[in-house]
């Protein structure tokens, strides 16, 4: 007689965290699960920044590292392709949706751990400002230095202001 089929327990809830996150890597954005092994979060914001800024996202079953769900990254494999990473020795592995010509937005996430399957669906646009511009130079409270007092924050398209920077 052969061995019963394992029974597939799937996570009560995935744990999104990231450098595109609202939350960072310190809140995580939950997804609740729906049908068995089907997991969504709507109205996510997330801000993928510039291709340098390497913001991406992985799920997580519970606040230990491991194991959590990544972007596949085996030869062939396609963008929201799902693999399981157990432990330090499978590796690291995170969804980068900038290079895959994902914009900033507000986002449904959709994760299904019986195909192993992520989707991204934007659902509206979000204003992502740009880093911040430094008034530079003499006849200011600091002398030819970037500090904070003195930066511009783009408050809207290509809009920067200031506040309380002496002249």
């Amino acid at each position: 007689a052969g061995l019963p089929a394992a029974e597939v327990v799937f996570p009560d809830a995935l744990h999104m965290k990231g450098g595109a996150c609202p939350g960072g890597w310190d809140t995580a954005t939950v997804l609740a699960k729906g049908a068995e092994g089907v997991y969504e979060a709507a109205e996510v914001t997330l801000m993928f920044g510039k291709p340098e800024d390497g913001k991406g996202f992985k799920f997580f079953v519970s606040d230990d590292p491991y194991p959590f769900y990544g972007q596949d990254n085996t030869e062939g494999a396609a963008f929201g392709d799902v693999k399981v990473f157990a432990s330090e020795n499978d590796g690291d592995s995170q969804f980068y949706p900038l290079q895959h010509d994902y914009v900033s937005g507000i986002y449904t996430i959709n994760v299904n751990l019986n195909t192993m399957k992520m989707t991204l669906t934007k659902t509206a646009d979000v204003f992502e400002p740009q880093p911040p511009f430094y008034v530079y130079g003499e006849g200011l409270d600091h002398v030819w230095e970037m500090a904070d007092a003195l930066a511009l924050y783009e408050i809207e398209a290509n809009i920067f202001e200031g506040h309380d920077i002496h002249l």
